[in-house]
């Protein structure tokens, strides 16, 4: 856009009678315009402004999380032994991640103790998801604890797996999918092409008791 304008300008002032040409262009231009041009030629950009190829450069998905945390995500939820149970282990996470980025300058939000009865309680079962996520999230376990180092990098880690889990949340991935009971006629349509599966077999092979 830039360019576009400067180009406009220089087309206006072509267009005068010859003599002495004046032409205005503001600041901001100027700089921008030296910007562009110093990334062409492969310096440093003198402006605080991002330059022309980063902005034109595609996203990588900063917002995205690893594959990683999807697959930990899974675990978590398939460990769980409820709905109950995979959502206030879900809300939990978030909240400690929450609590982290809410207040980074106080060192009890960036400690978690894994030898907790509220951490025991809520991710024993949880086959090191929840340990996992915490690591994706910028933690590093040392013993019993999870401590959170200080960093950019990691804060960015830690605020793209909040959303992540907010989002989880917020989809109800939690909720176990009903698997609906099979109908009398699927059953009865089982039967004939098994036999061995009716329930006169069963119940006479259920009479044998083990092998």
């Amino acid at each position: 856009m830039v360019a576009t304008d400067f180009q406009r300008k220089l087309d206006e002032a072509s267009k005068r009678k010859l003599g002495t040409l004046r032409m205005e262009v503001a600041p901001e231009s100027l700089q921008q315009l030296r910007s562009l041009v110093s990334c062409k030629q492969g310096g440093p950009s003198t402006s605080g402004a991002p330059s022309a190829s980063a902005a034109l450069a595609p996203s990588t998905g900063a917002g995205t999380p690893a594959p990683e945390a999807e697959a930990a995500l899974q675990r978590l939820l398939r460990t769980s032994a409820s709905e109950a149970e995979a959502k206030r282990s879900l809300q939990t996470l978030s909240m400690i991640l929450q609590n982290l980025l809410s207040h980074p300058t106080q060192e009890k939000y960036k400690e978690v103790s894994a030898s907790s009865t509220r951490f025991r309680e809520t991710f024993e079962a949880s086959d090191g998801a929840a340990a996992e996520l915490l690591k994706l999230a910028g933690f590093q376990q040392e013993g019993e604890s999870f401590k959170w180092l200080n960093g950019s990098g990691r804060t960015m880690e830690a605020s793209k797996l909040q959303e992540f889990l907010q989002e989880a949340l917020r989809e109800e991935r939690y909720k176990k999918e009903d698997k609906p009971s099979p109908r009398k006629e699927d059953m009865a349509s089982m039967e004939g092409m098994a036999p061995w599966a009716s329930a006169m077999v069963q119940e006479q092979l259920s009479k044998l008791g083990p092998p």
